[in-house]
């Protein structure tokens, strides 16, 4: 397909020339130098100067709150330092192999839930010297939206012990969203991914251990269990943690209203995505509403084996409603080879593609299979007969012939099942109803026809998109939609961001 370049700023009649080699830049001048500079900065190929130096100011903020704002308290700490660093309603979380996951929610409870770090015991440390941990904190990777952001970076704990001998004592990286908060930026979250940890002699954990993890067969029947109490609208029947939220098509509603008032059994197709790590189960679905077979996919997750969240999106009007005998394809309940499974990390990055792709109208962005297929709301799209004779789309012909109109943001990792390499995402699918560069030269490529279809039905809307992907080989070899569709207000988010 055909690829757009980068714009080229031709300078403009009477403005002063940048300095050349040679001359002392000013900030100013050297700003604007880095805000043109890479396509790193792409994201301002529209803007003024004075918002292109803004977003220039937002990222080196940005970067020095993820890497030495955060280490500087941690290693000192310095707690009030630290708090201040996260937004009151800011959720913190710990992940590693060694123990179960942790999580903490509020400025407050992140505050209280570290511990200094434990000095050696008595009679080990020389006089004035204090073993230490410290945390390196590198590589940061930021994607600006307005005020919020995320980011990711890698860090590696190094401890000084008493021989004054540094020695690395874990490493792992951070999962960040971001959001300006009264004109400073501050984690809304933190996700803390541990690849190994080693023990400190002497030392204490330093933060309080949770109940047992619920592993896939206790994730099954902990979604068994709503379900049915969905379909027998007892929303009792569903232990609930402290703090439960649920949420239908992205909004905060009561359990039992919403499909659990109109929800008639049994449930049909089913596909399961358990992901122990984070006490989290996902479900695609379908269930009957009042006699006709609606499509919709459930987030789960749990605290002390109780929900604490349920994330729902249910697709009512679909093609889905035509075919009340489908099935849910058996491969996603099957085990994938243990010299086939990727890495969680490797998973999450190969699947996140696919939006990237999907936004910019580009198939070469996603490394598909080729026998990729990809079914929405139950209903295969790809690999199937085409009316006039013409072939079977594949999942990259799908993206390619796909009108570039919407902006995939605020995009979350639902759940990862890496016994089966699948990875669940939702994302904002918001349409702004305006051309951008891709837009216009799709518009040029195809018929006019289709340009005419596209001026008729794009208006600025928004909705949830969820996407469960199976890879195979290190590429998208299956992929499972449910989209409620652009039918709510342009922004309006999925209910969790």
């Amino acid at each position: 397909m055909k690829r757009i370049g980068q714009e080229v700023m031709p300078q403009k009649q009477g403005e002063q020339e940048l300095p050349r080699r040679g001359r002392p830049l000013s900030l100013v001048a050297a700003g604007l130098a880095l805000a043109l500079a890479g396509n790193s900065l792409a994201w301002a190929e529209k803007g003024s100067i004075a918002a292109r130096l803004q977003a220039v100011e937002d990222r080196a903020a940005i970067e020095k709150l993820v890497t030495s704002d955060y280490s500087t308290a941690l290693d000192t700490e310095d707690w009030n330092a630290f708090g201040a660093l996260f937004t009151a309603d800011a959720e913190f979380r710990l992940l590693a192999k060694q123990f179960p996951p942790r999580e903490y929610k509020g400025n407050a409870a992140i505050q209280r839930s570290l511990i200094p770090p434990s000095e050696l015991p008595a009679g080990e440390v020389p006089p004035g010297v204090r073993a230490s941990i410290k945390h390196v904190i590198t590589n940061p990777h930021v994607q600006l939206d307005g005020d919020r952001a995320t980011a990711t970076s890698y860090w590696m704990e190094v401890m000084i012990g008493k021989d004054l001998k540094p020695s690395v004592r874990a490493t792992g990286y951070y999962r960040d969203v971001l959001k300006r908060d009264n004109g400073r930026w501050k984690f809304q979250t933190r996700e803390v991914f541990a690849y190994d940890m080693a023990p400190v002699a002497g030392s204490k954990p330093s933060m309080a251990a949770p109940a047992p993890r619920c592993d896939e067969a206790c994730l099954r029947t902990a979604m068994d269990v709503y379900l049915d109490a969905m379909t027998a609208h007892q929303p009792a029947a569903v232990p609930r943690a402290s703090g439960f939220r649920f949420t239908e098509n992205g909004v905060a509603i009561p359990l039992g209203e919403g499909l659990w008032s109109t929800a008639q059994g049994p449930v049909g197709y089913r596909i399961y995505i358990p992901d122990p790590a984070t006490d989290t189960i996902a479900f695609i679905g379908s269930v009957k509403e009042r006699g006709r077979p609606v499509f919709l996919a459930v987030r789960l997750r749990l605290v002390d084996g109780k929900v604490i969240d349920a994330e729902t999106v249910v697709s009512r009007g679909s093609p889905f409603r035509d075919q009340p005998g489908a099935v849910a394809r058996a491969s996603f309940a099957e085990l994938t080879p243990a010299a086939d499974r990727l890495p969680r990390r490797d998973l999450v990055q190969i699947s996140e593609k696919y939006f990237d792709a999907l936004q910019a109208g580009d198939g070469d962005l996603a490394p598909f299979h080729p026998a990729c297929v990809r079914i929405e709301n139950g209903v295969q799209t790809t690999g199937i007969p085409i009316s006039g004779g013409k072939p079977p789309e594949s999942c990259y012909d799908n993206i390619e012939h796909i009108a570039p109109l919407a902006n995939i943001t605020k995009r979350r990792v639902l759940a990862v099942d890496e016994t089966r390499n699948l990875v669940f995402l939702v994302a904002d699918f918001s349409m702004p109803g305006t051309d951008s560069p891709q837009l216009a030269a799709w518009k040029k490529a195809n018929p006019p026809e289709m340009s005419a279809m596209v001026e008729q039905t794009v208006r600025p809307s928004s909705g949830p998109l969820f996407e469960l992907f199976r890879i195979r080989q290190g590429k998208i070899a299956e992929i499972e939609a449910v989209f409620y569709g652009p039918r709510m207000p342009y922004g309006f988010g999925t209910g969790w961001d």
